[in-house]
């Protein structure tokens, strides 16, 4: 590749030469004279692109930038009537440096400095390519439909949002929930707990070392940065092991901090399906179980999570918490006399019998973890031998003591899958009643996608379900997310202080729909008949019946064929500087792509090893992945850097293909943690970048037609004998 046009670390510069692949389009558009017009350029955008909306968007300011017409001539600089239009008005994204830059006014590009006249030569446009504000890779705008119950979406949903690491030791406080809230997440997670003198309320993960915050610094974080990355509500779900005085209190406090933001249902409302999204703009609502009343203190309790059971608040002076620092599970057992005369007091003798059953999966469970079996946990069978399916972690409430003023707040009530029921009849919805929220542990969902799978995407149409990370992930790991949206599941909490794969996926996903934190459902999950499986719409004849219902277990025709191309990328040295990677050696990069979704969907392929470089490029292959549910599918990139004994880690992205866009298209790289490589000032952009094609094909096109533009340019990778994706 050659080397220019890109300042680094230390006065480094390196920048790719123009690929073939964008030679090839460029002459499709230039002129004569070697330069692309402002009507060349809109066409490119609009036609080749396929950014229809490209005159309202922030490439508009670059459009603006050209004459109408092509040629040295100082005449031709001057806007056209409607450009002039176009200029007064104010767009969003590029700065006026990378307008000017892109029109009659000089820009140097290393040794290829040109004054260009009449639009931008092959080196600017190839430039212009590579910034990802003019060619982002999905849409940035919010294009759902909106107006939908609150069902009909996934969530961008956190758990312990209040802690800043692991589960058992780090410091609860604001700054995770604001960072997430920052983030796009839109469903904040607060374990509400009485402080040492049970006269106040703090926030805190109980049973460990934790260290509290307190409740009205969390809710006034939220109200401050509710709305920064989203105008779409937020939901706090609140874990209540509170009295009924404090319970008062928590009101109070959310009835001062939130004022009108807080969003309380009406006396008497008995609505069937939740609000819409857009009908909740710029509210908060509060989820939580309401208080229980006299008949239902005699329910069993099962915890929200039997592995990681929390038997008081904090432990008492002087005690230690088991295993802490011991390679054991952290779960502070104190207070266990108080707890058993609590029991009897209330009528849960049953609760010690839950309690010994519970130990004893606890220490399985701490053993299978060691020894790498955690599939061995099965906790749906804890549960259901406990006789109740508890969807929250709540502490039982006396009779004489309920807050009627804090159950006024619950917009969205906790439900639970009632003992003595079998997942299948407690997962049937006849449709009856208000809709609920229910919580399912990720080894819960596991096995009941084994189970009933069509009964959870069926019971999610009108409800809520919550999936939460297993108890013993103790350094805030994270899950698989995937299973999970696909059996419907719209609140798929993650521990978001985390980092890796996972939350790389979750990062991705709800990068759709603008980054709002709500993508819509596809419509086949939403209704007993779907085009997958042939069943009429509105076949409605039994109610709660899961027939006809989606079910992702079952093979289906392919939809649609994606084709990658990674045409070529750059921006390392300038981000970190020579010797990051190899101290006497440019580096030596090789890129996964792969895609997440679908358990048919689900692959890998590996490119080839770009030897010696800092601007890999594998301009010539093109990558095919046939898909059964684009809908809920992912490209995952992540680009290394070849070692001889561990390989380095170059960056990574993930895009919903349901949102991507079509053509050439800049893909910007994150870190480990999920946190932008690269900065865009204007024109100037720096850091690790990917430059890549997309094409969305049906199978059902002409196959001829279909073969004729593959072997354009360039032909599909065949797979090599080491595994790698050559031509």
């Amino acid at each position: 590749m050659g080397n220019c046009c890109s300042q680094g670390k230390g006065g480094e510069v390196e920048f790719p030469d123009v690929p073939e692949s964008v030679k090839h389009v460029f002459k499709e558009f230039a002129d004569e004279n070697g330069v692309i017009t402002s009507k060349a350029l809109l066409k490119f955008f609009q036609e080749y692109q396929q950014d229809k909306g490209v005159l309202h968007g922030p490439i508009a300011n670059l459009l603006l930038s050209f004459p109408s017409t092509g040629g040295n001539d100082e005449a031709a600089v001057a806007p056209a009537p409607k450009e002039r239009m176009y200029r007064s008005m104010t767009f969003k994204g590029q700065g006026s440096k990378l307008s000017q830059a892109m029109g009659k006014v000089s820009h140097t590009v290393g040794s290829k400095a040109k004054v260009v006249a009449g639009g931008p030569n092959e080196d600017r446009f190839f430039h212009l390519l590579m910034n990802p504000t003019a060619t982002a890779p999905i849409i940035a705008r919010v294009s759902h439909d909106m107006k939908q119950p609150m069902s009909h979406y996934f969530i961008f949903t956190g758990h312990n949002s209040y802690l800043s690491g692991n589960q058992l030791t780090s410091d609860s406080s604001v700054k995770p929930i604001i960072k997430a809230l920052q983030r796009g997440v839109r469903v904040i997670e607060l374990d509400l707990w009485p402080n040492n003198e049970k006269t106040d309320i703090v926030v805190m993960h109980g049973g460990t070392l934790t260290k509290p915050v307190g409740f009205d610094d969390c809710i006034k974080a939220i109200k401050e940065h509710a709305f920064v990355a989203s105008e779409y509500p937020v939901i706090i779900t609140l874990e209540d092991h509170l009295t009924a005085p404090l319970q008062a209190k928590a009101a109070q406090s959310l009835t001062a901090i939130l004022g009108d933001t807080l969003y309380c249902p009406k006396d008497g409302d008995d609505a069937k399906e939740f609000p819409s999204p857009f009908s909740l703009r710029g509210k908060i609502l509060i989820s939580t179980q309401p208080p229980k009343g006299p008949k239902e203190l005699s329910t069993v309790v099962a915890t929200e999570d039997p592995a990681e059971e929390k038997l008081d608040a904090r432990p008492a002076e002087g005690e230690a918490v088991a295993g802490a620092g011991a390679g054991g599970d952290g779960v502070t057992a104190v207070g266990s006399e108080e707890r058993r005369a609590k029991a009897k007091v209330l009528g849960l003798g049953e609760v010690e019998k839950v309690r010994a059953k519970v130990e004893k999966e606890r220490e399985a469970a701490n053993a299978a973890v060691k020894e790498g079996r955690l599939h061995e946990v099965n906790e749906s069978e804890l549960l259901e031998e406990a006789g109740a399916w508890e969807q929250e972690d709540a502490a039982a409430v006396e009779p004489e003591q309920l807050a009627p003023e804090y159950r006024r707040l619950i917009a969205i009530p906790g439900g639970k899958l009632t003992g003595g029921q079998t997942v299948e009849d407690g997962l049937r919805d006849t449709g009856e009643g208000p809709p609920k929220r229910v919580s399912f542990s990720e080894s819960q969902l596991l096995n009941t996608a084994k189970t009933c799978p069509k009964g959870l995407v069926s019971f999610t149409q009108r409800n809520l379900l919550r999936i939460y990370p297993f108890g013993l992930r103790v350094t805030s790991s994270n899950y698989e997310p995937m299973p999970a949206w696909l059996h419907g599941a719209q609140m798929v909490a993650m521990n978001m202080q985390g980092y890796g794969r996972p939350l790389w996926i979750v990062h991705g996903f709800f990068s759709a729909n603008g980054g709002c934190g709500f993508v819509k459902k596809p419509d086949f999950y939403l209704k007993p008949g779907n085009r997958l499986e042939g069943i009429q719409e509105g076949d409605e004849s039994a109610a709660g019946s899961t027939e006809g219902a989606f079910d992702p277990s079952v093979p289906r025709p392919i939809q649609m064929f994606l084709r990658v191309r990674i045409v070529v990328g750059t921006g390392w040295l300038e981000r970190f500087g020579k010797g990051h990677f190899d101290t006497y050696s440019k580096p030596d990069f090789y890129c996964k792509v792969s895609i997440e979704g679908a358990p048919s969907d689900a692959t890998e392929k590996k490119l080839d090893v770009c030897n010696d470089t800092w601007c890999p490029s594998w301009d010539s292959v093109t990558l095919e992945f046939p898909l059964i549910l684009p809908e809920l599918a992912l490209l995952c990139i992540e680009v290394l850097e070849k070692d001889q004994f561990q390989d380095d880690f170059g960056g990574q992205a993930v895009l919903p293909v349901a949102s991507l866009k079509p053509g050439f298209r800049c893909v910007s790289l994150y870190d480990r943690k999920g946190h932008p490589l690269v900065e865009v000032g204007g024109e100037e952009v720096v850091g690790p970048r990917l430059l890549c094609h997309f094409e969305m094909g049906s199978p059902f096109e002409d196959k001829d037609k279909e073969e004729e533009q593959v072997e354009e340019f360039p032909r599909v990778a065949q797979k090599s004998a080491g595994g790698s994706y050559e031509v």
